[in-house]
């Protein structure tokens, strides 16, 4: 019975030896895979599928490259194992983060920006911990999607925009207006005077940052663009302050030459910019629309034209046969005579008002044909 015992006992420790070796060599295997991955080169079209071109290479005899924390540079290949795990953890949220924000631009829900942002970081986060060129590769293609879902919709630009204010008004410590006092004035200024996310994100991300806010936007419209336009964020107020008062009536020659100087100042400011992108296409439109007719209701051109009609001009008709059958206050005729018989107009406006009233003429001809939809 004892030898019995100790057969039995024996073929147990075997079997438990045998498992114990198949255990280890099986941890070993996965192992190589993940902390060795160069001796299981998987190439990286084969399984990272992302939403964009799987066209760039890093260099990995790059002697400044950085290791991983397995000793591995960070060009050396996932692995089998870790390019799962890349595709299940980090790719998959990835896409859904960009379902996420253009589902966001559509509904424009500000209660779920947080969620999506978190997610958002959170999948890149994920591809950078992989430490390996897979990982580094879509990395660098996804990134800057959550960054600029955040600089377009959390209270980044508003803090830019104080904090510019700041600076124009030299509120704030020593910062000068150039654009070097990103690098240690505004980090400071956002922990003091704006949002918790936004001092956070800085705190974070404040490289990335200057990245994109000293550098042109390639393509689209970047904080760069944004922090840029604020140049031209003190004309803007003048000149709505300015449409403002001029909508309370009574309105001079003088009125109008003030909106229009203002707007000389507002277009050559826009005009200075990299791109113009950050300014809202509307307001250029209505702006340019507006101040062009500011320039006409304070030209003499308009000036001679009111009072000659105020007055009811009769010009001499034997100098000015032309004129016969004309009468300046007669509104039904404006267009004829602007339209058949301007060369008249233009004669007898240089006979009573001078030469400057028939500086840009057909110009101003022009817009009056068009204002009035002769």
């Amino acid at each position: 019975m004892w030898k019995l015992c100790k057969i039995l006992l024996f073929i147990f420790l075997s079997f438990l030896a045998i498992l114990c070796i198949f255990f280890a060599l099986s941890i070993g295997y996965i192992s190589a895979i993940v902390f060795l991955p160069t001796w299981f080169p998987v190439q990286v079209s084969k399984l990272a599928r992302g939403p964009w071109n799987l066209e760039d290479t890093y260099d990995v005899n790059d002697p400044n490259i950085k290791l991983s924390p397995w000793g591995q540079p960070y060009d050396s290949e996932c692995g089998m194992v870790r390019m799962i795990f890349l595709e299940m953890d980090c790719l998959v949220p990835a896409n859904k983060c960009l379902q996420k924000i253009e589902m966001f631009e559509k509904e424009k829900n500000i209660g779920k920006f947080h969620n999506i942002s978190n997610y958002c970081f959170e999948a890149a986060t994920c591809m950078r911990m992989m430490a390996c060129r897979e990982g580094e590769y879509h990395y660098t293609k996804f990134h800057k999607y959550p960054h600029n879902f955040f600089m377009n919709h959390s209270s980044l630009p508003i803090c830019m925009t104080k904090f510019y204010k700041s600076i124009q008004e030299e509120s704030f410590d020593n910062c000068t207006r150039e654009f070097q006092f990103l690098s240690f004035c505004f980090q400071e200024f956002s922990r003091l005077f704006c949002e918790t996310e936004v001092a956070d994100y800085l705190n974070r991300s404040y490289e990335y940052f200057l990245e994109l806010a000293l550098i042109p936007t390639k393509i689209g419209c970047g904080i760069y663009e944004k922090f840029e336009a604020l140049e031209c964020q003190d004309t803007m107020d003048t000149f709505k302050k300015s449409v403002e008062m001029l909508k309370l009536g009574n309105q001079t020659r003088e009125d109008y030459k003030n909106v229009a100087i203002i707007c000389d100042e507002m277009q050559s400011c826009f005009s200075n910019l990299t791109n113009q992108c950050a300014i809202s296409s509307e307001f250029l439109k209505t702006s340019n629309e507006y101040c062009e007719k500011m320039h006409f209701l304070s030209s003499p051109f308009w000036q001679c034209l009111s009072r000659m009609k105020k007055e009811n001009t009769q010009p001499d008709l034997l100098k000015f046969s032309c004129f016969i059958g004309h009468q300046f206050d007669d509104d039904s005729m404006a267009c004829l005579r602007f339209r058949d018989s301007a060369d008249c107009v233009k004669d007898i406006m240089m006979d009573h008002c001078g030469m400057d009233s028939v500086d840009n003429f057909e110009y101003f001809r022009s817009y009056v044909l068009e204002m009035w939809d002769c």
